[in-house]
């Protein structure tokens, strides 16, 4: 979403990365990659030791920074929006006491 605060989101990232054991302590970026006409896409790029290290970092980095989304800014999170309508069908029979009298 549009609204993320791209620069707490960068800050929450040097945070999370503080605490974690598995990061090599050098590489840490967090960059706007891609947007469309309703999403930006954000890329987090943090390096580890090893393989190994390196995929659970990933997991961790995730999850802590959606659960910031979800506690600090959840109207960032995606959502689908839709639109209702009262209109019935012209062929449809409309429920009783609904529509023009007759």
């Amino acid at each position: 979403d549009y609204t993320v605060p791209v620069d707490e989101l960068r800050a929450e990232l040097k945070r999370v990365l503080a605490t974690e054991p598995l990061w090599d302590g050098k590489a840490s970026a967090l960059q706007v990659t891609d947007a469309t006409d309703r999403t930006i896409q954000v890329r987090i790029l943090a390096g580890a030791l090893n393989s190994g290290d390196a995929f659970t970092l990933r997991c961790n980095i995730r999850e802590r920074m959606i659960r910031f989304l979800q506690e600090k800014h959840p109207e960032c999170l995606p959502k689908t929006r839709g639109e209702l309508q009262a209109e019935w069908p012209a062929a449809a029979p409309r429920p009783a006491g609904q529509g023009a009298a007759s």
